[in-house]
């Protein structure tokens, strides 16, 4: 049984990546009207890949394997930075400022987590 939540967990975990991911990329080419709604639908997805995350090194028993590895700590840390710009981005869509800045961020932080991701398949 635990298995099959593990399988669960990394599927719901990829869905909320791309949910996170794509919203947050998409921000940079819609109307500003619509933006502050694709950054609730990017913070959902933050939300959720962060617990899903956790769930499937828990329900896989990773846990004290994967403290030892620096590239999930970069991508944690990655995540972290990318959520945190989402929600500067909602603050500063309500007030009417700009932007920019705090999506150039997301973009670079994204680029990081995806690499630390793809580091850690570097074996094969």
């Amino acid at each position: 049984m635990l298995g099959f939540l593990a399988l669960l967990g990394r599927v719901l975990h990829i869905v909320a990546i791309v949910l996170f991911l794509g919203c947050g990329f998409g921000v940079s080419f819609i109307a500003a009207d619509e933006q502050r709604k694709l950054l609730r639908a990017s913070d959902l997805g933050a939300v959720l890949s962060l617990l899903t995350g956790g769930f499937v090194m828990w329900a896989d028993g990773l846990g004290p394997t994967f403290k030892h590895q620096g590239w999930i700590h970069l991508m944690i840390g990655f995540g972290v930075v990318c959520a945190a710009a989402n929600g500067i981005s909602g603050a500063r869509l309500r007030r009417g400022e700009p932007i920019g800045g705090m999506r150039t961020l997301f973009v670079v932080c994204a680029l990081g987590a995806i690499a630390c991701g793809v580091w850690r398949f570097s074996w094969f």
